[in-house]
């Protein structure tokens, strides 16, 4: 599996979280992508008092995407 991860979040927080999902997934540093190669692309960005985060899982041409914003003090409604 291949973690491509943009802002401020440790990968091995993603790399958990992931392995949820994917048990007994391995993240080798250097992993070539091979079409059947799981590849989980992650934005987090911080502006205008809100975290805003991105998904994307590819693998064999499939495509899943998510997105959510919360603010920074916590209040999701």
């Amino acid at each position: 599996m291949i973690l491509r991860i943009n802002g401020n979040i440790k990968p091995y927080y993603v790399q958990t979280l992931a392995m949820i999902f994917f048990p007994g997934a391995k993240f080798p540093e250097n992993e070539e992508e091979a079409p059947d190669t799981v590849v989980v692309s992650l934005d987090m960005t911080e502006e205008r008092g809100e975290v805003c985060a991105r998904v994307v899982i590819a693998q064999g041409g499939k495509t899943a995407c998510a997105e959510a914003s919360l603010p920074l003090d916590g209040d999701a409604d």
